[in-house]
């Protein structure tokens, strides 16, 4: 196989950036913003708000659940898909590279607030800092035990997530 030549990345705020990591992260924000706007004002997106909200209630004005279940499922798709051709620019390709990717994914979205597209893209962010920024004083190994041990106490402490609906028990 034939590679490029190997180029020394940009320097933001003392980290190294490569040209790829730039790609990604543009490419990432981009559709982030496009589901987003689709979600938020498209027919589709409407109908998929509601089906998530009651699929009894959607179906009564007309929505037809199991049709917006399967649009979601393929936006969903074609997203894991886009997610996959980005990674694997930077990573080699194997059968087991998208597990770690899922977990902090999962992570991610339980730290913003389940069903919150922005407090997942913020969970994202917050989960990636604090790995990166623990790696300093830890060695890299323990970079999952990091996400791990922020779950943990996000759990206990704010289960519903930062962006997600307060508990009864916060509440109180």
């Amino acid at each position: 196989m034939r590679t490029g030549p190997v180029k020394e990345g940009h320097q933001i705020f003392g980290a190294i950036i490569t040209d790829i990591q730039t790609l990604i992260l543009g490419v990432s924000c981009f559709l982030l913003v496009i589901l987003w706007i689709f979600i938020q004002k498209s027919k589709l997106g409407k109908a998929i708000r509601a089906v998530s909200d009651d699929p009894i209630a959607a179906s009564v004005v007309g929505i037809y659940p199991e049709k917006i279940i399967f649009g979601s499922f393929a936006i969903g798709s074609a997203l894991a898909g886009a997610a996959g051709i980005l990674i694997s620019l930077e990573t080699n390709i194997e059968p087991t590279m998208g597990m770690n990717a899922i977990f902090k994914g999962i992570i991610a979205s339980i730290l913003g607030g389940i069903g919150s597209i922005p407090g997942a893209m913020f969970g994202g962010f917050f989960l990636g800092i604090v790995e990166n920024l623990g790696i300093w004083k830890i060695q890299a190994g323990w970079k999952d035990c990091i996400a791990f041990a922020i779950l943990i106490i996000f759990l206990l402490l704010r289960p519903g997530g930062i962006w997600g609906v307060k508990t009864e028990k916060e509440r109180l």
